[in-house]
């Protein structure tokens, strides 16, 4: 069978650790000193650490892995039995890798010192170890004492009347318990802030009460319930609250926590503080800043007396962006505090004029006093005046005839602008221009007109700029500025230009109608509909003789971000050269709106257009056929006869050249000429018919055909035989 030795350092296959409590696990395997051995088998195939004696308590075996995947399978974490298991079997390294991951979780935090007993057996596959045993040995800590005075809570808080004859019990039920040991040595009552002679625990009015001596728990739980009680036979309770501090100490002199019973006092008020005035009616300036002290009252209150003080609270304020409220500097002395729920100075004449405040002295439950606060807000000039109008201003282009001059003021904007104080001088204002204007183009009057002393002429500058001072009448003065865009509107003061350079152009007489001849490029510097531009096209030598047109015009942006207007000159009607070889055109552009310039309110162009000639006539002979007689035997290069042809095109086009279409007879031309190229022959042959091409000199050439019919005549020039 296997052997298993938990701990090869000592004798025995057994082995032990020490587990102190609140450690919360501890491994229950050293791998390092466990040894595992089989005679007969290296493979082990299953494996258990069992805990034999677990306490009623949160304690168990788990197994933790630092490996993703293993060789065998474990059931039972995080219970009292662990175990593996393994199908193919797993060598005695991994059984002891196995036994390291194996811990022992006690989460009690009050242990008993119960030694446990772990057993671990290993099975080969034929038989079982024996069982090797882990002793786990406990270290228990000693536990402090545990006290509360309010059902399971430490501390307790309680209340005592100012007056009242009967003590205060100064807890609720009194848990006291010790985990460790069942006697105390020590406990101690104290009231810690004790300022009065008559006050104390229980009814001694000590300050402290304490008890020595080992006795069991149950005796000083006696002690605590008898002594935690608090009284004050004092007529005037001094301060708002008391502090007592309770705690025990075990047999061993280690004290528990200290608990306490906070004590509230309730006072009891006899008298009513009374201040020096039922009314006051302070002034404060509308910028006083936050924190300012609206008023101060002070009081005297036959029941405190001045050492213990009073309660003031103030209400009455309907502004929501005002904080009304109290400091007390002194026990009878009241600050009315005034601050702002925005973060800004509280007040703001504008805004409210006056409050009414209402200060109780003392407390709901006490006799109190109210006294009221008249409050007046002064105005300053703390609101600069401001412009109110968009900050672009239209002004239209004016003329160039306008006669402009030193007292020449045109006005077409007068600003506004409004101040927020409520009283004059303060909210009364004037206008003015800050910047001196170096061309002096504009100037404003007291009451925000805008004077225009130069011409505008939106081509030469679109946009100005402007820059308006208002400033009131209040001291010290105060004034605000605006600039203002000036966007100067367009007239209808410019014609159309051309931005393309004529020339004279040329087009062949054959070229299909929309076929472009020129492109019109126009700039009119206007904007708008003002910019807008129509034509007419005018024959000067034929009037309505429409062979061009324009094409409408379309905007197009330049390189230079620069917007103009294009159309097309194009062909409108057949051309033909051999009937007109010139136009003259008269390009007359202007506005459809209505100019308001000082010039020609319309451009005319005088437009030069050349007819090409095109190979576009067929030449034509002057008869469909030649007949012609020639004497046989004459010389190469004898003149057959004349023939003509024509071509109504111009140039090379009409230029012709004669061919005989069958170029191995023995005819050619020389010009219109039909010559021979070899003497003829009538006993060969007595006639010829043949086919003559009349070829012009255009791309392509064009041909015209017509007929020879030739006799050849007879001479005697043959030997009778």
């Amino acid at each position: 069978p296997p052997v298993i030795d938990l701990d090869i350092l000592n004798v025995g296959f057994d082995s032990s650790i020490v587990f102190l409590e609140d450690s919360l696990f501890a491994p229950v395997f050293n791998s390092s000193i466990v040894s595992l051995t089989d005679s007969d088998s290296p493979l082990f195939y299953n494996g258990t650490v069992s805990l034999t004696n677990r306490q009623d308590v949160p304690e168990y075996l788990s197994f933790f892995s630092s490996q993703d995947s293993l060789d065998y399978t474990v059931y039972g974490n995080n219970s009292e039995e662990i175990s593996f298991y393994s199908k193919q079997g797993i060598s005695a390294a991994t059984v002891i890798q196995f036994l390291g991951w194996v811990y022992f979780i006690n989460l009690e935090p009050n242990l008993t010192c119960i030694p446990r007993i772990i057993d671990t057996t290993v099975y080969d596959g034929d038989d079982f170890s024996s069982t090797a045993v882990t002793r786990v040995v406990l270290n228990c800590l000693n536990d402090l004492p545990q006290l509360s005075l309010d059902a399971g809570v430490s501390d307790i808080n309680v209340s005592f009347t100012e007056g009242s004859t009967v003590p205060t019990q100064l807890y609720s039920s009194i848990d006291l318990r010790d985990i460790d040991s069942v006697n105390l040595q020590y406990a101690e009552i104290t009231v810690i802030d004790k300022v009065q002679t008559n006050e104390g625990v229980t009814n001694n009015l000590e300050r402290s009460v304490n008890k020595t001596g080992l006795a069991p728990l149950s005796e000083y739980s006696d002690f605590l319930t008898s002594s935690l009680f608090y009284l004050s036979t004092e007529d005037e309770l001094v301060g708002d609250s008391r502090i007592v501090s309770v705690f025990v100490e075990d047999s061993d002199g280690d004290p528990s926590v200290t608990v306490y019973a906070f004590i509230q006092f309730i006072h009891v008020c006899d008298h009513p503080p009374v201040s020096e005035q039922s009314t006051y009616t302070p002034q404060i300036r509308e910028d006083a800043s936050s924190g300012v002290i609206v008023q101060r009252i002070i009081f005297t209150d036959a029941d405190l007396g001045s050492d213990n003080g009073i309660i003031c609270q103030v209400s009455g304020n309907t502004d929501p962006l005002v904080i009304f409220y109290i400091e007390q500097p002194a026990p009878l002395i009241c600050d009315v505090i005034a601050n702002s729920s925005t973060g800004y100075v509280p007040f703001d004449y504008e805004r409210e004029t006056s409050y009414t405040l209402t200060v109780v002295a003392d407390g709901v439950e006490c006799l109190h006093t109210e006294t009221t606060i008249e409050l007046s807000i002064t105005d300053v000039n703390d609101n600069a005046p401001y412009l109110t109008d968009n900050t672009v201003v239209y002004l239209e282009e004016t003329l160039i005839d306008i006669a402009f001059s030193a007292n020449f003021c045109l006005y077409q904007f007068t600003f506004s602008a409004t101040d927020d104080d409520g009283t004059s001088p303060n909210n009364q204002f004037t206008f003015s221009i800050p910047n001196a204007d170096p061309i002096n183009t504009y100037s404003v009057n007291a009451s925000g007109a805008l004077c225009i002393q130069q011409p505008l002429d939106r081509e030469i500058d679109s946009i100005d700029y402007v820059t308006i001072q208002v400033q009131d009448l209040g001291s010290p003065s105060l004034s605000s500025n605006q600039t203002y865009t000036i966007t100067i509107t367009d007239r209808n003061d410019n014609v159309p230009h051309l931005i393309t350079t004529i020339e004279v152009y040329s087009v062949d007489e054959d070229s299909d109608r929309e076929s472009e001849v020129a492109v019109i490029d126009v700039l009119d510097i206007d904007i708008d509909v003002h910019a807008e531009v129509v034509y007419t096209l005018d024959d000067i030598l034929v009037p309505r003789r429409d062979h061009f047109t324009l094409l409408p015009f379309e905007y197009l942006t330049a390189p230079n971000n620069e917007r103009f207007q294009r159309s097309r000159l194009i062909v409108n009607a057949p051309l033909d050269y051999e009937e007109v070889q010139e136009y003259y055109l008269l390009l007359t552009l202007y506005n459809p709106s209505p100019f308001e310039g000082v010039n020609l309110d319309r451009l005319q162009v005088p437009i030069n257009i050349t007819i090409r000639d095109v190979n576009d006539n067929t030449p034509s002979f002057g008869a469909p056929s030649y007949s012609f007689s020639l004497l046989e035997n004459r010389n190469s290069s004898t003149v057959v006869g004349f023939v003509d042809a024509t071509d109504l095109d111009s140039g090379i086009n009409q230029e012709l050249t004669f061919l005989v279409e069958n170029s191995s007879l023995p005819f050619t031309f020389s010009g219109n000429a039909l010559q021979t190229t070899e003497p003829l022959d009538r006993e060969t042959r007595s006639s010829y018919t043949f086919e003559i091409l009349a070829v012009d000199g255009g791309v392509p050439q064009l041909t015209a055909t017509s007929f020879v019919f030739l006799r050849v005549l007879d001479e005697n020039d043959n030997v009778p035989t």
